[in-house]
């Protein structure tokens, strides 16, 4: 353990000190990016691994255009999705039996990215998903909050207001 990490009480395991916790907080906080590569970068001429935060970009680049077979590969076999008023299923198939029913009747669909933020392994993005439906533009404020480990998405969470979208939602 070194000197400036104190150790956690209750689990004897060294927890970070203040100052790293203080950097990470302000850097979520002001929707800053610190991105690391989710895998070494491998020298010898090869192509550099993507970071985290472009992983969880391509991913929803892809879910905005409905382009699921793409999405879906850069997630892992067990990634653990929750929509946090709903429910939790787990793997491709899983993400693919909520997603693809609950965007079949959009027109359009643009995921904007108000604010990001990414430390380590670790993405944060606050989007307004807004979807078009032959009523018109719906709005959906969302917080995605994953995990992304060799290359692969294996957390997915989206916080949201269910009463906004079930209003506005064709039933």
């Amino acid at each position: 353990m070194r000197s400036d990490e104190e150790t956690d009480s209750h689990s004897g395991q060294p927890r970070r000190n203040r100052r790293q916790f203080v950097l990470g907080a302000s850097l979520i906080m002001a929707g800053a990016t610190a991105s690391c590569t989710t895998v070494a970068p491998i020298n010898e001429g090869k192509a550099m691994t993507k970071t985290s935060i472009e992983v969880v970009k391509a991913f929803n680049k892809a879910m905005e255009i409905k382009d699921y077979d793409t999405a879906l590969k850069l997630v892992s076999d067990d990634c653990e999705y929750t929509n946090m008023p709903m429910g939790t299923v787990r793997g491709p198939a899983g993400i693919r039996s909520v997603l693809e029913p609950f965007f079949a009747p959009t027109i359009e669909n643009k995921l904007e990215i108000l604010r990001e933020a990414a430390v380590g392994s670790i993405v944060f993005l606050e989007r307004l998903d807004r979807h078009l439906l032959p009523t018109g533009w719906v709005n959906l404020p969302v917080t995605g909050v994953y995990e992304v480990h060799d290359g692969l998405i294996t957390v997915y969470r989206d916080y949201f207001d269910l009463a906004t979208i079930q209003s506005k939602w064709p039933s």
